[in-house]
């Protein structure tokens, strides 16, 4: 991968992450391992946004299937699914 390409992804997710701490209205980073929907930074509400958020971030299209939450449980989780 080039240089130019890992700096575009990880402002990207960092991107993400920001997005993610401003709709939970966290003052302090969300721990990369931390369970989102366990601990309902992601609930039902904003689940749908997260999505969308995400497939534009990545520039993906996500396939709603039995493994997406697993694919996006956690900061880390998405980080190595998506922006590697």
């Amino acid at each position: 991968m080039s240089e130019t390409l890992d700096l575009v992804e990880e402002t990207s997710f960092d991107t993400l992450c920001s997005w993610l701490k401003m709709k939970a209205k966290r003052d302090e980073d969300i721990p990369l391992d931390l369970n989102l929907i366990e601990n309902k930074l992601v609930d039902s509400i904003v689940f749908v946004e997260f999505m969308m958020m995400l497939e534009e971030l990545a520039g993906i299209q996500l396939e709603v299937n039995e493994d997406l939450l697993k694919k996006v449980y956690s900061l880390q989780a998405i980080k190595e699914n998506f922006f590697q």
